[in-house]
């Protein structure tokens, strides 16, 4: 039997996190000896929250750990939203600046640029928020 996990929370914070930790326990329960399906529904479970590749990559590691296969535990992971990636974005916004391109449409390509990493909500909604504050309208700063 496959275990849904049903998320009640729609944002990646603790109590999201929380209920899909809590619908992975009920799922251990059910199938005690299958719980790689655990762990990738807990994988689905923080996707369906917005949860980025680094939450969602410790969930992957943990299951590996429990000696389920990458593919069982819901991976692999892509994540490209590592400093080194970001830090790519950030300059690439400055250059975009110094060019005398008008500063809304620098953020918006930074925006842009760290979706297209696959960065997650939070990281977004707090690059979004950064846009928004710079004076540039929701719709420039959208991903």
């Amino acid at each position: 039997a496959m275990c849904v996990a049903v998320a009640v929370a729609a944002s990646c914070d603790s109590a999201g996190i929380g209920s899909c930790a809590s619908s992975v326990a009920s799922c251990y329960g059910k199938n005690p000896t299958n719980h790689c399906v655990c762990y990738a529904d807990e994988v689905s479970c923080l996707e369906g929250l917005g949860c980025g590749p680094n939450i969602l990559s410790g969930v992957v590691k943990a299951c590996e750990g429990t000696g389920c296969s990458v593919s069982a535990c819901g991976g692999p992971i892509t994540n490209n939203c590592n400093s080194t990636a970001m830090g790519k974005c950030a300059s690439d916004v400055s250059v975009c600046l110094q060019a005398g391109t008008s500063l809304c449409d620098c953020e918006a390509d930074l925006v842009a640029c760290y979706a297209s990493l696959g960065c997650g909500s939070q990281v977004l909604a707090g690059v979004t928020k950064a846009c928004e504050s710079a004076g540039c309208s929701a719709s420039q700063c959208a991903p």
